[in-house]
């Protein structure tokens, strides 16, 4: 049996755990790891504004020893606080996505950074500010790489994965077993897929730590799909007195997940779930127009030199520089969406003509509007197109406010049938320079998986889901995937 996984006794009805500290390791190590970050924040911290100081001001202590013992008070007070805070957001409980385990992280630190500035403020210290400073710009950084660092340890180990048994109808079963493997992050592991039935409708002889067992699994997910589900009592009771660690992955297609909030009731066995969208608060709007323009604005100034190279290598055939192509926008307002220019004057026309003589093409261009090996593209313009470089003077329409850093793809008008009702989530957000589908494959998805892709983008819209797309977009271009 693979280690981590519960070792299992036969008692009474069935079997149950005998090795939950070994099952649970992880949780002990990633908690662990939190406090040597902190500490190693804090210590780096101390050292790094003292060289700096060294050099500044000639001098190597920052601090007395009963500053320091103060300090050092203080800052375990805050500590405590944050890893509490972590424990119960369920950083040591539950496996979480990277990306949202590392809002988390940021949130944390940025709290202990307030709550650090409040208690200097109180108690009137006058602890060094670059060693302040240093603390909270590494503590992240600090959280981030220890988790790193101890997963892969882990994993090496034998002790971060988690086989998981998945118990479901086969469409249901194979979007629970997409979902959880997604984020290799979480060190889930498919040990097997079983019918829905084998669990809910089991006799009640049955065990299910060896039915788990048999499976070498230790971990059950029920995945009901759309259906309605509901666990008789007694069977709940058996996985709680057999303590086998379950959960229950419903379909929620088509609706918004991130928004909602479970509230729960004394003594009744319901749960209600309240949703408010993300994009309904006017901070949350505010935030996003002020990242688009002042992103936009910073890039423009920072690439200008790279707008000026490629102006000049476009203009060797004596045609414009840009081409604006009319796009479906925000409210379905057409806008002028700008491109460096990649293709032949007389595009439209070799189009025509290919799609006449060739009917691979034609039902390549039917299916996407676009062609792997398009005739219309210049040299020039295969290179600004493989490394998305024409796209970059779209800069210009972020900063004019007709599109955002980050959100579906600009459309042109005859698309939007292909969008169905779809379409009104597409035109409640201004279109983006990147979004959900670059990072998701871009040109190697259908054009069904796109719309999908852009519906969900709208439904589950966060800033922070924003920043990760802009940071995945990095290393999409760079190693040009699915790019055409």
């Amino acid at each position: 049996m693979a280690a981590g996984i519960l070792e299992l006794q036969d008692v009474a009805s069935g079997a149950r755990p005998v090795r939950l500290a070994q099952s649970m390791s992880w949780s002990y190590a990633i908690l662990f790891s939190d406090l040597a970050a902190i500490i190693a924040a804090f210590v780096a911290g101390f050292y790094t504004a003292g060289m700096s100081n060294q050099v500044v001001f000639g001098r190597w202590w920052l601090v007395t020893p009963e500053e320091a013992t103060l300090r050092i008070y203080d800052f375990t007070a805050i500590a405590t606080l944050m890893l509490g805070w972590l424990y119960q957001r369920g950083h040591y409980v539950r496996r979480l996505l990277f990306w949202t385990a590392t809002a988390d992280v940021l949130k944390v630190c940025l709290a202990g950074m307030l709550l650090d500035t409040f208690l200097q403020f109180l108690l009137k210290q006058t602890i060094s500010r670059s060693w302040f400073v240093w603390i909270w710009v590494l503590m992240p950084v600090c959280f981030i790489l220890m988790r790193l660092l101890t997963r892969e340890i882990l994993h090496a180990l034998g002790l971060w994965q988690r086989r998981v048994l998945i118990a479901g109808d086969v469409g249901a079963a194979r979007l629970a077993q997409a979902a959880l493997l997604s984020d290799r992050s979480m060190g889930y592991e498919i040990a097997g897929r079983i019918p829905l039935d084998d669990v809910v409708e089991a006799p009640d002889s049955t065990s299910y730590a060896a039915m788990l067992a048999r499976f070498d699994a230790g971990f059950l997910v029920c995945a009901p799909g759309d259906e309605p589900f509901q666990m008789p009592r007694r069977k709940v009771a058996a996985l709680v007195r057999e303590q086998v660690d379950f959960a229950v992955m419903p379909s929620l297609e088509g609706l918004p997940t991130p928004g909602y909030h479970a509230q729960y009731f004394v003594n009744f066995d319901v749960v209600l779930l309240s949703y408010r969208s993300n994009a309904s608060w006017p901070v949350a709007r505010a935030a996003k127009v002020a990242m688009d323009v002042g992103g936009s604005a910073l890039l423009l100034l920072i690439l200008a030199p790279v707008f000026l190279a490629i102006a000049a290598l476009i203009r060797r055939d004596g045609g414009p520089v840009f081409y604006a192509q009319p796009r479906v926008g925000l409210g379905g307002r057409m806008f002028g969406c700008l491109k460096f220019r990649s293709m032949v004057m007389n595009g439209d026309q070799v189009l025509r003509e290919t799609l006449a003589r060739d009917p691979r093409a034609a039902a390549e261009w039917a299916a996407s509007q676009k062609l792997r090996r398009d005739p219309r593209v210049t040299a020039v313009g295969r290179f600004l197109r493989a490394t998305s470089l024409d796209e970059l003077p779209q800069l210009i329409n972020v900063f004019r406010m007709d599109m955002s850093l980050v959100g579906p793809r600009p459309i042109i008008e005859k698309e939007i049938p292909r969008y169905r009702d779809e379409i009104s989530y597409y035109i409640a957000v201004r279109p983006g320079l990147t979004g959900l589908w670059q990072v998701s494959g871009r040109s190697d998805t259908s054009y069904a998986r796109k719309v999908h892709l852009d519906a969900w983008y709208v439904r589950n819209w966060s800033l922070w889901q924003d920043i990760v797309i802009l940071l995945k977009t990095v290393p999409t271009v760079l190693l040009r995937r699915g790019a055409m």
